[in-house]
């Protein structure tokens, strides 16, 4: 079984530090990552780059998030990360959700900046949703402005259920 296609050339002009193209090549999506709360240890977010109209498109998984066929590719990939602390990052960073409607539930992850979004506290925070439960597909819920947080959340999204993809031992 091959998972990885080796003829695949990456070829989007935004490179993945800076997040990935949205529509048209070469167009970034419309927000950027920076540190925040410097005080409180740094924590980082996105931010709009500019004003975001209320249903556009802000975030398209199908671009930057990955996943893993079953829980043992996930290991290999873990085990096989240059640095130990880079899996913390990871782990944080994982997520387990259906694919579509009836499809089976995978372990995902994201390798670009979209994966900084932060969690709302109370839901007027929230500006970013995705279509529904199995979508990876994030809308603004209101007009957002230039320069504002956005921010999702995370109890309502996709749950992490390790051992219903493996990853838990009994």
């Amino acid at each position: 079984i091959q998972y990885v296609d080796r003829s695949y050339k990456f070829d989007d002009p935004v490179p993945p530090t800076e997040g990935y193209s949205l529509h048209v090549k070469g167009t970034p999506q419309p927000y950027y990552a920076k540190k925040q709360h410097v005080a409180d240890g740094g924590q980082r977010g996105l931010y709009a780059s500019r004003d975001i109209h209320k249903g556009e498109l802000v975030h398209n998984g199908t671009k930057s998030d990955v996943s893993f066929p079953n829980a043992n590719a996930y290991r290999r990939f873990m085990f096989g990360l240059p640095k130990r602390e880079m899996g913390c990052d990871v782990t944080e960073w994982t997520w387990t959700q259906q694919q579509g409607e009836n499809g089976p539930l995978k372990l995902m992850t994201g390798f670009t900046i979209s994966i900084l979004i932060n969690e709302g506290w109370t839901d007027e925070d929230v500006n970013v949703l995705p279509e529904s439960d199995v979508s990876p597909l994030f809308y603004s819920t209101r007009d957002i402005q230039k320069g504002e947080e956005l921010l999702t959340t995370y109890e309502t999204l996709y749950s992490t259920d390790h051992d219903a993809v493996g990853l838990m031992w009994k």
